[in-house]
């Protein structure tokens, strides 16, 4: 925007130069030259000070301003009609309508021929009769002959024995222990396989307690002991 300069020049009587101040602009700048002097003075907003000098050229610069907005322009001519758009997606299906009423009953049918006669049951079975009296004991039979001996089971023997081997085991302290535990296998005629195992305490100087258990795995057969020993 260009600059927009006014000058005043005052020639009737000298006065001071302030008389007519200040000069102030919302946007712009302000500079008054003294005529004589060559002094100026700028701003938005400027007093003229006293011995400026009577006579002074004023000037505005306007640039970088921007005026008031001017009023509205008439509306503009109306558009074309655009092109008319695809259909739209089918709507959601409406909620089933009420059930009507129920319809008058209708009349009653025909009375259906007579059926032939049924035939008869049989009665039911008749009570159980009252239990009659117990009858006498009879007479003691004769004692029969005594049964052989039974035979001994090899196979459980066999455990037997195996068992007192896993518990057969031998266990002893050392001088310098105070508890001490041995285990085993034993083994019998017949492939009898048991497991054993022992454990010894201290409880004194020359005394100590012991004890055992031996547990054959085919048939859940066990035996156990328990002692004690002193030396001297």
């Amino acid at each position: 925007m260009r600059a927009l300069a006014v000058v005043l020049i005052f020639t009737a009587t000298p006065a001071l130069a302030d008389n007519i101040s200040p000069w102030s602009t919302n946007c712009g700048t302000w500079t008054a030259t003294a005529t004589n002097s060559g002094q100026t003075v700028s701003g938005s907003t400027i007093n003229i000070p006293n011995g400026f000098g009577g006579n002074y050229g004023i000037a505005l610069n306007t640039t970088g301003c921007t005026g008031q907005q001017g009023p509205p322009g008439p509306p503009g001519a109306t558009g074309a009609t655009g092109a008319q758009g695809p259909p739209g997606a089918a709507g959601a299906p409406g909620a089933a309508g009420a059930t009507g009423a129920a319809g008058p009953p209708g009349a009653p049918g025909a009375t259906g021929a007579q059926g032939p006669p049924g035939a008869g049951t049989a009665g039911a079975t008749g009570a159980t009769g009252a239990k009659g009296d117990k009858g006498d004991p009879g007479a003691t039979g004769a004692q029969g002959p005594a049964g052989p001996p039974g035979a001994v089971d090899a196979f459980r023997l066999g455990e037997i024995v195996a068992l007192n081997s896993a518990l057969s085991t031998p266990v002893w302290l050392e001088r310098h222990e105070r508890y001490s535990i041995s285990g085993g296998i034993g083994f019998a005629q017949g492939g009898a396989v048991a497991l054993g195992v022992t454990g010894v305490m201290r409880l004194g100087g020359n005394t100590a307690g012991f004890a055992g258990i031996a547990f054959a795995p085919d048939s859940g057969l066990w035996a156990g002991r328990v002692g004690g020993r002193i030396g001297w």
